[in-house]
């Protein structure tokens, strides 16, 4: 009797081994499905994800200021002056890194303008830089770049230039009027550096323009004509210069554009 239950115990598990060395293939081919995916999500895993915070690359919440200008509109609403920054008409914007800046379905411009976008001046002084997403640069200063509208009505090339020259006789020459005696400045012949109002483009030569002529008392002017606005910038030296450096020129219109002591005061449009 004890033989015979030795042998019946032998026989099951001789079995149930069978059983666990012989797995039906579906099986294996789950198993190794599985076992090759956790391998790979357990790799991918242990880095960082797209979305984890992997240093400065990362957006990050910054503030710039917007110099619309005193003709321009953020949603319809004029800029403010913001002593701190040295601004007649900014705006305070906030956003992430990397992200859009407002375009031309946000800013526009009560003279009939079209936004162009902002613009940096460039660290050598006149040339402009355009950007178009929130830098990483803190309390930066951006300047609204307004183009001309050109008609769309016109039936040809030839009349569109024709009409446009005809406008551009009837402007008045932009003359600017200067006078600065305080320390620096006083005694020196500035220089004035002219250039367009939608880009870098200099009217008057390379950095730093040409000397003002004299008109005696201390007082200069100078004249460009046929455009409907125009940048200018004073320069005596690195140190004395009007605006200052990675600021953008004063804005001078057809007329008498006058500086009298460090403070600017445009023509009339």
């Amino acid at each position: 009797m004890k033989k015979a239950f030795t042998l019946i115990s032998f026989l099951a598990l001789a079995l149930v081994s069978s059983c666990s060395l012989n797995p039906s293939s579906s099986s294996v081919s789950e198993d190794s499905s599985i076992s090759g995916s956790t391998t790979s999500s357990g790799s991918s895993s242990s880095l960082p994800s797209s979305s984890s915070p992997t240093s400065s690359l990362d957006p990050v919440e910054n503030t710039i200021y917007f110099n619309l200008t005193e003709y321009g509109r953020y949603s319809g609403e004029a800029g403010i002056e913001i002593p701190s920054m040295g601004l007649t008409y900014g705006r305070a914007y906030t956003a992430l890194t990397g992200t859009a800046l407002p375009g031309a379905d946000i800013v526009t411009n009560t003279r009939g303008y079209t936004f162009g976008g902002w613009v940096t001046q460039s660290s050598l002084g006149g040339g402009l830089t355009k950007i178009t997403t929130m830098p990483g640069v803190a309390n930066m200063i951006l300047q609204a770049w307004w183009l001309e509208e050109t008609s769309s009505s016109s039936s040809s090339s030839s009349s569109s230039s024709s009409s446009s020259s005809e406008q551009s006789s009837e402007l008045l020459p932009i003359t600017v009027n200067f006078k600065r005696t305080d320390t620096g400045w006083n005694g020196q012949t500035p220089s004035i550096y002219v250039y367009e109002e939608g880009g870098n483009t200099a009217v008057n030569g390379a950095w730093p323009g040409n000397p003002m002529t004299s008109i005696g008392n201390g007082e200069f002017t100078y004249s460009v004509s046929g455009y409907a606005v125009l940048r200018v910038i004073f320069y005596v030296s690195n140190t004395y210069r009007d605006p200052a450096d990675m600021l953008p020129g004063f804005q001078a219109y057809p007329g008498i554009n006058t500086y009298l002591e460090g403070v600017w005061t445009p023509a009339t449009a």
